[in-house]
């Protein structure tokens, strides 16, 4: 699975390495690492929702909600491991994540 990681982060990083080095060749291979990643594309990303089927029927009917949006599904979605409205993973809920 891909893993993302801050690109600030990253460029500061690399700038502050090639501070560190005494040598010119270390020097710009982190300041064209540092340069490379200031150059990329970046993508908006958010934190993984994790949640779990709430089951309950009524005289003429059951159904299921996702914890995280509430909104009620078809029965047949159970098998999905994600909610097909939010897409939260259905593995149990925050503490499982």
């Amino acid at each position: 699975m891909p893993e993302l990681i801050d690109k600030h982060a990253a460029y500061i990083r690399l700038k502050t390495e090639a501070q560190t080095h005494e040598c010119y060749e270390s020097k710009e291979a982190y300041n064209r690492a540092a340069r490379i990643i200031d150059q990329m594309r970046t993508i908006e990303a958010e934190p993984a929702r994790h949640g779990y089927w709430i089951f309950g029927n009524t005289n003429t009917s059951s159904w299921m909600k996702c914890s995280e949006c509430l909104k009620s599904q078809s029965g047949q979605t159970a098998t999905f491991s994600y909610c097909p409205n939010c897409g939260a993973k259905m593995d149990g809920g925050a503490d499982n994540g």
